[in-house]
C-alpha cells in the first residue's frame, strides 16, 4: 500500500524527532524555572520565620523586664496617678475598728497604729477622682467623714490622729451604718475596706441577722477585709474595783476590792497592782491568776476627808494598756440613815431588824458606837404611816406578820421613786394579806405572788438545800461566783417561796431545791427575789432575819449579803454610780435642784451643759454617751457644792484579744466568697501597707516566669536552624 511505504514514513519520523525533542527540552526549561523559583520563595519563607521569631524573642526579653521592674516598683504602679489614666474611679468607705482592743500592742507597735498605716495606704491607692469616706466601728459607730471625699491627704491627716476608743464592738450597728453610706453613692464602683484585729469572741458569735447584713454589702459592693494578724493573745482587765462597806466617814476603814481578769491561755504570776486615791498611788500590791480566771485583790484605806473622792486601780506591764484600769467613785459622809420595820421584839427579846443593823454595824456597841455609819430609825409597822420616807436612804423590814394597803402603798411609792428595800419575812407571815396588798395581782410592789404554803422541816434536821443564780447580780459580788458559793454554808429550815411567773419585774436569786418524790418531780420555788417598781428595788427573802427558821444570821456571809443589798438598793435613789463606757447615764434631782442646770466634764477636761428634764413628774439629768474610761463630774451651775461624781469602765469582753486567721474568717461564711487580706505584725512589708500591691507583684512575677519560659523555648528553636 502507498501510505506504507518506507521513505515516507521515515522521513516523517525525521521530521517530528525534532519537534518532540524540542517540546522535552522546554519542559525541562519549566521544571527547572519553577524550582529555582521555589528554591527562591523557600528562602524568602525561612527569612520570614527568622525575622518574626527574632522579633518575638526580643519582645519577650523586653516584657520579662518591664514586669519584673513593676513587680519592684509596685508602689509606683498603684499611684493615684495612674490609677486615673486606668479609669479607676469609685467610692470607697474605710471602716476602722477603733475598740479598744486595737490598742494591743507587738513589737513597740499596736493594732490601731498599724490599722492608721493600712487605711492611708488604702487612700494613697485610690484614683484623685475616687471619694473616700471614713468610719469608726465600735458600738458607738462614728461617721468621721460621712460625705464622700476627694481630698485625700486630709483624710489621711485625720486618721494619723485619731485615738483607740475606750469602747467595745457592736458588728450590727456597724455594718448597718456602713451600708446607709455606700447608698449614698451614685458611682458605679463601690469600696468597703473592713479594717481590724477580728476578735474571735466576736466574730465567732455572729447572729444570722449579722451574718447576713454582711452578705448584703458584699453582694452590692466590693467588700475586702483587712486582718491585722499578730501573736498577742495574753491580757489582763481590770474588770471592776468595788468597797466591801456600803458607806465610809471620816476616820473609818473600809477595804477596796479589785476583780481582774486574765483572758490569757497561761497563768498570770505576781502581777503589780497600784491602789490610788484622787490620782495619787496609797498602796500596790501583787496577784497571781489562773488562766481564764478571775481574781481579787484587796486594799485597806482610811478616809481622812469627807465629800465626794476617786478610787482606781492600775495594773503594770500589760500588753493592752487601755483595760488597764478600773475607777469608783466614793462619798465620804457623817452618817446614812436607815428605816428599820418591825413588829417588835420577838420572844428572845431581839428586834428581827436588830440583826441588819449589827451587820451593817460591826462594832461592839453596835449603832452606838462612834464609829458607826449607819443612823437607825426602828418603829413598828403601825408607825409606818406617820414616817416620810424620802429622807431615809434605805428600808429594811423584817418579821411584819401582815402589811396593811395603806402601809403597802407607803412602801411602794417609796420604791417607784427610786428608793431601796430589803424585806426579811418570818414564821408568821400571813400570806393573802401579802398577796393581796403587795403583789395586787401583779400591778403591786410584788410581781410575784407568795405560795400559800410554807417550806418546812420541822424537826430542824435535815436543812433544805438552796441554789443561787442569776450570780452576775451584784448582790452575789464576793459572795457567790463561779468558783465559790458561801451561801451553801446557810441552813434554811422553813420558808416562803413566790411563784414564778413573767421576769418583767422580777430576777430571781436563790431557789429553794425542793427533794422529788417516787411519783412527782417538783419545781424549785423562788426563795430571794428581786423586785423592780418604778426607779427602785425592793429585794424579798422569803425566810427570816433571825434564828426562828434558818441559822443565816450565824454565818459570815449575812454580814457580806446586808451590805451588797444595802450599796445595791440604794444607787437608784440618786442614779447611776459607774456604768460602762458608751451607755448613757442617767441622775435623779428633787424639786429644788430641778431649776438648775448641770456641768458634766469628762476626764479629758471636756465640757458640756446638760439641763434638768421633768419626765412624768420624775426630775433627771440625762447625760450623754460616756466614751471616755475614767471619772466624770457634774456640777451644779448655780450651787458649786452640789457635785456628784460617776465612774465609767470599759467593757470586760473587749478585753480577750485574741483574733482569728484568714481561714478561720472564711470558713464562717461558707455561703459566700470574702476577700481577706491577712497583714502580719512581723512581716515588715505587710504592715507598712503594701495591701493590694502583693496580690499585683505576685501576678506580675507569673508573667515574668511565663516570659522566660517563652524565651528559652524560641532560643532552643532559634539554635537548632
Amino acid at each position: 500500500m502507498a501510505f506504507l511505504n518506507p521513505g515516507l514514513l521515515w522521513g516523517s519520523l525525521l521530521f517530528l524527532v525534532p519537534i518532540i525533542i524540542y517540546l522535552i527540552f522546554q519542559r525541562k526549561i519549566k521544571e527547572m524555572d519553577w524550582a529555582a523559583m521555589q528554591f527562591l520563595m523557600d528562602i524568602m519563607e525561612q527569612k520570614r520565620k527568622t525575622t518574626i521569631e527574632d522579633l518575638l524573642l526580643l519582645l519577650l526579653r523586653i516584657l520579662m523586664i518591664l514586669f519584673l521592674a513593676l513587680a519592684v516598683a509596685r508602689p509606683l504602679f498603684q499611684s493615684s496617678a495612674v490609677a486615673s489614666l486606668l479609669g479607676s474611679d469609685a467610692d470607697v468607705v474605710i471602716l476602722l475598728d477603733n475598740t479598744y482592743s486595737m490598742g494591743a500592742s507587738q513589737g513597740g507597735q499596736t493594732r490601731w497604729e498599724r490599722a492608721k498605716e493600712q487605711a492611708i495606704q488604702i487612700i494613697e491607692e485610690q484614683s484623685t477622682g475616687s471619694g473616700v469616706a471614713l468610719l469608726l466601728g465600735s458600738s458607738i459607730p462614728d461617721t468621721i467623714i460621712k460625705e464622700f471625699s476627694s481630698d485625700h491627704t486630709l483624710i489621711a491627716d485625720t486618721i494619723r490622729d485619731l485615738p483607740v476608743s475606750a469602747l467595745n464592738g457592736d458588728w450590727a450597728s456597724t455594718f448597718a451604718t456602713a451600708k446607709d453610706m455606700l447608698a449614698t453613692s451614685n458611682k458605679g464602683l463601690k469600696k468597703l475596706y473592713i479594717i481590724s484585729d477580728f476578735q474571735a469572741y466576736d466574730w465567732e458569735d455572729f447572729d444570722e441577722n449579722t451574718k447576713s447584713m454582711l452578705k448584703e454589702l458584699h453582694n452590692n459592693n466590693d467588700v475586702t477585709l483587712i486582718n491585722l494578724e499578730d501573736n498577742v493573745t495574753d491580757n489582763l482587765t481590770a474588770i471592776r474595783l468595788r468597797l466591801s462597806a456600803g458607806a465610809m466617814r471620816v476616820g473609818s476603814k473600809a477595804t477596796f476590792a479589785a476583780d481582774i481578769y486574765n483572758h490569757g491561755s497561761d497563768i498570770a504570776e505576781d502581777i503589780p497592782v497600784d491602789f490610788l486615791i484622787d490620782g495619787s498611788v496609797v498602796e500596790s500590791s501583787t496577784i497571781t491568776i489562773a488562766s481564764k480566771q478571775s481574781g481579787t485583790v484587796r486594799f485597806p484605806y482610811e478616809a481622812i476627808e469627807d465629800g465626794y473622792h476617786q478610787a482606781s486601780i492600775k495594773i503594770r506591764g500589760d500588753s493592752l494598756a487601755e483595760d488597764n484600769k478600773a475607777y469608783l467613785p466614793f462619798k465620804v459622809v457623817e452618817s446614812i440613815s436607815i428605816l428599820a420595820v418591825s413588829e417588835g421584839e420577838n420572844d428572845h427579846g431581839f428586834l428581827p431588824t436588830q440583826f441588819i443593823e449589827l451587820a451593817l454595824n460591826p462594832y461592839s456597841d453596835g449603832s452606838e458606837s462612834d464609829e458607826a455609819i449607819y443612823h437607825f430609825n426602828n418603829i413598828n409597822v403601825s408607825e409606818l404611816a406617820g414616817e416620810d420616807l424620802q429622807q431615809y436612804e434605805f428600808v429594811c423590814m423584817s418579821g411584819v406578820s401582815a402589811v396593811s394597803s395603806v402601809e403597802a402603798n407607803i412602801i411602794s411609792e417609796y420604791v417607784q421613786q427610786g428608793g431601796g428595800v430589803l424585806m426579811f419575812l418570818g414564821p408568821s407571815t400571813d400570806v393573802p394579806t401579802y398577796n393581796s396588798n403587795l403583789h395586787k395581782d401583779g400591778k403591786g410592789l410584788f410581781a410575784w405572788p407568795l405560795s400559800v404554803n410554807k417550806v418546812s422541816n420541822d424537826d430542824e434536821k435535815d436543812p433544805i438545800g438552796i441554789s443561787t443564780y442569776n450570780l452576775s447580780h451584784p448582790i452575789w459580788l464576793g459572795l457567790v461566783d463561779h468558783q465559790n458559793d458561801y451561801f451553801k454554808q446557810v441552813n434554811v429550815y422553813s420558808a416562803f417561796t413566790f411563784q414564778k411567773g413573767n421576769l418583767e419585774r422580777a430576777l430571781p436569786l436563790a431557789d429553794l431545791i425542793l427533794k422529788e418524790n417516787d411519783d412527782e418531780i417538783k419545781e424549785n420555788p423562788p426563795l430571794i427575789v428581786d423586785f423592780s417598781l418604778g426607779r427602785g428595788h425592793c429585794i424579798v427573802v422569803g425566810t427570816s432575819s433571825d434564828l426562828s427558821m434558818n441559822d443565816f444570821i450565824t454565818r459570815p456571809v449575812f454580814v457580806g449579803f446586808i451590805n451588797q443589798c444595802v450599796k445595791y438598793t440604794k444607787t437608784f435613789r440618786d442614779g447611776d454610780v459607774v456604768i460602762t463606757a458608751g451607755t448613757d447615764a442617767v441622775r435623779y434631782v428633787d424639786y429644788q435642784r430641778s431649776q438648775a442646770n448641770y456641768a458634766c466634764s469628762s476626764p479629758s477636761g471636756n465640757s458640756i451643759v446638760v439641763p434638768v428634764n421633768d419626765v412624768n413628774g420624775i426630775y433627771q439629768i440625762q447625760l450623754p454617751e460616756m466614751r471616755e474610761a475614767g471619772i466624770y463630774e457634774l456640777v451644779n451651775q448655780n450651787d458649786s457644792s452640789d457635785r456628784t461624781l460617776l465612774g465609767v469602765n470599759m467593757n470586760v469582753k473587749e478585753g480577750n484579744i485574741v483574733q482569728m486567721s484568714v481561714d478561720a474568717l472564711k470558713s464562717l461564711f461558707p455561703d459566700f466568697e470574702l476577700k481577706i487580706r491577712g497583714v502580719s505584725a512581723n512581716d515588715d512589708e505587710a504592715s507598712s501597707g503594701s495591701g493590694g500591691g502583693a496580690e499585683l507583684a505576685s501576678l506580675l512575677l507569673l508573667l515574668v516566669l511565663i516570659c522566660w519560659i517563652g524565651e528559652n523555648y524560641l532560643g532552643y528553636r532559634i539554635s537548632k536552624r
